[in-house]
């Protein structure tokens, strides 16, 4: 691979790394103000209470800045990247599990399953389109 297509490969994880921060700056700031808004909320029809979003909130906000700081400089921060992938991976897998086991009709008459399901989709592909280029990047 020529030093250019390595550049290339490395802006393009760092331009991906910082729209994932934005996105969960996005996320921390809907669950804060409790916008229930589709892609920042994966259960956006179920209810939940105002400490639940702050939680979220913050912990998003720790995704958040977590992204922005392997995106500072990726070859350096190789570890972090690999690291958030696997968190990601964990995450998917957990709210895969999640939207198996749990009956939503719990909660609200008419949930949207297949939303969840895709905003679950959405997330892996994320992750993998991630990882995808984190080994581009590093063979």
């Amino acid at each position: 691979m020529t030093s250019t297509q390595e550049n290339t490969l490395e802006s393009l994880l760092t331009f991906a790394l910082r729209i994932l921060s934005f996105y969960f700056l996005c996320v921390a700031t809907a669950h804060l103000f409790g916008l229930k808004i589709p892609l920042l909320y994966v259960y956006f029809d179920v209810p939940s209470t105002g400490y639940q979003d702050r939680i979220i909130s913050f912990m998003a906000m720790g995704w958040c800045l977590s992204f922005y700081a392997a995106s500072k400089n990726v070859s350096t921060n190789q570890s972090l990247i690999k690291m958030l992938i696997l968190a990601g991976a964990f995450a998917v897998a957990a709210l895969a599990n999640n939207n198996y086991v749990t009956d939503f009709t719990i909660h609200t008459l008419t949930p949207s399953l297949w939303a969840y399901w895709l905003q679950t989709g959405l997330l892996a592909i994320i992750v993998a389109g991630l990882y995808g280029l984190y080994r581009a990047c590093f063979k």
